[in-house]
């Protein structure tokens, strides 16, 4: 799996280090939330709607995020599920051969995970991911302003 880009503003900041052309014309899509998708269960609206204001309000929704953010919601909500039925159930069952053997919402449960942080880390919703985001605190709509003599 390869490394993710850096974002152009963090690349200015810490001072090109890799010394690759900046893209001065990155796309920058209007700091709007998408519609919550109507085929996300009720479980992953609870997602949505818990965190999409959040990061509107931090200016890390854009109106181009709403399907890999539906993404995140859709793969939280189905690791709570699994999750949910391990507390429940247990996380292991006996197999006829009388062996016990790992019950297939473990698997799961961390499979979802996985694909969750992944995203969620592109959106600052983990500790050390915002720890790495810097905000415009100013009221510019130029996000990369003041960065660059």
């Amino acid at each position: 799996m390869s490394r993710q880009a850096k974002p152009t503003a963090l690349r200015i900041v810490e001072g090109n280090r890799e010394h690759r052309p900046i893209n001065h014309n990155e796309p920058k899509p209007q700091p709007i939330a998408p519609e919550c998708p109507e085929w996300l269960s009720e479980g992953a609206r609870e997602v949505w709607e818990r965190n999409v204001g959040v990061l509107e309000r931090l200016g890390l929704m854009t109106e181009a995020d709403g399907d890999m953010f539906a993404a995140y919601c859709d793969f939280y909500a189905k690791y709570v599920e699994a999750s949910v039925d391990i507390a429940e159930k247990g996380s292991v069952t006996t197999a006829q051969s009388g062996y016990e053997q790992q019950r297939a919402p473990v698997a799961m449960a961390q499979k979802y995970f996985d694909k969750a942080k992944s995203i969620a880390i592109e959106f600052g919703l983990t500790p050390s991911a915002r720890g790495k985001l810097t905000v415009n605190a100013g009221d510019t709509d130029d996000e990369m302003a003041g960065l660059v003599d």
